[in-house]
């Protein structure tokens, strides 16, 4: 829900009015495309105790399209969208060793920009994780996982300056969880 009403007094005794939505209602119907996604997985099992993982996703974030019942509302929105975004790629790589009653565990998962960057670069994220997981023979279990967080973006306080901020992420997180199985 939104509502915007204005009135510009230019001319004191001819006022412009505008309000959007036209009706009043403060509701606008749209519909938005999201970006396609096409990925391809892979698991690699050695033996009994040795699992490995391999996720790769591609994302072209130019299809993503916002229309309405005008369609002039959203020209200029879909006009930036295939002009400045790319396709996107993400990875994410794990493996697991199984030695009763221990799991050892480590990923990387690599979040592409959507402007075209992997690895490095703007809006990439880069987490790294490793864990441990116990299962006894009872019913409980127990996993600790360690992350930690890479990411950096470039800020610009106004559209209208060139001068932007390079803010840097770091992120760590140690998520444990407790389980029964029932």
């Amino acid at each position: 829900y939104n509502s915007l009403s204005v009135t510009f007094d230019q001319q004191k005794t001819n006022p412009y009015t505008y309000q959007n939505p036209v009706d009043g209602t403060g509701y606008f119907s749209y519909k938005i495309i999201t970006p396609s996604h096409i990925g391809f997985n892979a698991a690699f099992i050695l033996g009994t105790i040795v699992v490995i993982g391999v996720d790769y996703e591609l994302i072209n974030y130019r299809q993503a399209h916002l229309s309405s019942d005008s369609a002039a509302v959203f020209a200029g929105v879909n006009a930036l969208i295939k002009d400045k975004y790319r396709e996107g790629q993400n990875l994410k790589v794990g493996a697991e060793l199984n030695v009763k009653p221990f799991m050892f565990r480590a990923g990387y998962n690599m979040q592409g920009s959507p402007f075209g960057d992997v690895f490095v670069g703007t809006f990439v994220r880069n987490t790294a994780s490793c864990g441990i997981g116990f299962r006894g023979k009872s019913r409980w279990y127990l996993d600790l996982a360690l992350t930690k967080t890479f990411t950096h973006e470039d800020y610009y306080l106004f559209s209208t300056l060139d001068t932007k901020a390079t803010l840097k992420y770091s992120t760590a997180s140690l998520i444990a969880t407790i389980g029964i199985k029932f």
